[in-house]
């Protein structure tokens, strides 16, 4: 009996790292995006998205902003399914694989420090360019204090 229970116990801190590693990763690529692009709030733009990016985070969907909300036909949304700025992010160096901050690595300052210069990097790439059928850049429409890409109310639910 006492065996199952530290099985069960191992399989479940095993479960929950692999979980919590994930979310940190999500978690840098948030919090880099909010820094660069609503930093002090200090313009109209920066306060417009400030306002944006907390009420996504309070109904749990600034994923949406790199991740397509629509769901398969089963009725699943998929992580793996970017939307148009996500795989803009993604060809400009932006991926998980490179920049992914496990839990163990956070106590280590100088790869936090590395990988988060990559975050920073794809963003940079990504802010220069325009998404399909776009005129202005992702720069330009953040600035402004928009989303690069909108969703209508009823894919979000």
């Amino acid at each position: 009996m006492t065996k199952k229970v530290i099985v069960t116990a191992a399989l479940l801190i095993g479960v929950l790292s692999l979980s919590a590693t994930e979310s940190h990763a999500r978690k840098e690529y948030f919090e880099q995006f909010q820094k660069r692009y609503v930093g002090d709030k200090e313009t109209d733009g920066q306060k417009k998205l400030a306002v944006t990016l907390e009420r996504m985070t309070a109904n749990k969907q600034n994923c949406f902003i790199c991740h397509d909300p629509k769901r398969n036909a089963d009725g699943i949304r998929s992580k793996k399914n970017r939307n148009a700025y996500g795989k803009l992010l993604d060809a400009s160096g932006l991926s998980k694989t490179t920049t992914r901050i496990t839990f163990g690595e956070r106590k280590d300052a100088k790869i936090v420090r590395e990988k988060t210069a990559l975050i920073i990097k794809g963003l940079q790439a990504a802010e220069t360019k325009k998404l399909p059928g776009m005129k202005r850049t992702v720069l330009q429409i953040l600035a402004e204090g928009n989303l690069p890409v909108t969703y209508k109310a009823t894919e979000l639910e």
